[in-house]
């Protein structure tokens, strides 16, 4: 509690041996300025803001799903690749579709038309 830290200290990628079945499709993905975007917004969030969404959250649960509660809040952002990761993974493919299956606010998917 009470301990910062600074983004470049923390851990970053898969640590281990990757499967020989996987191995072939494995891409590593390093760490970009999104990534350390995310993760600095992270890190900066003022405790007592956390602590107001954390009650109005739970008196909003009565009424909806936590899912809902949270995206109404702001809280519980996700991060699960960068535009730069998307064109790593995906290559050029521009012109084609994206389907949002609903597992996050969409923040994701939003990153993701440049590609």
């Amino acid at each position: 509690c009470g301990e910062t830290f600074a983004v470049h200290d923390l851990p970053y990628g898969f640590q281990g041996a990757v499967p020989e079945p996987l191995s072939r499709h494995f891409v590593q993905l390093c760490r970009d300025e999104a990534t350390d975007e995310f993760l600095v917004e992270c890190l900066s969030g003022n405790q007592l803001c956390t602590f107001a969404k954390d009650c109005v959250a739970g008196l909003l649960r009565r009424r909806m799903s936590l899912t809902d509660a949270n995206g109404l809040l702001g809280r519980g952002r996700m991060f699960v690749l960068s535009t730069e990761h998307a064109r790593q993974l995906l290559g050029d493919r521009s012109g084609g579709l994206l389907l949002d299956i609903g597992a996050g606010d969409g923040g994701v998917t939003s990153r993701l038309p440049p590609v």
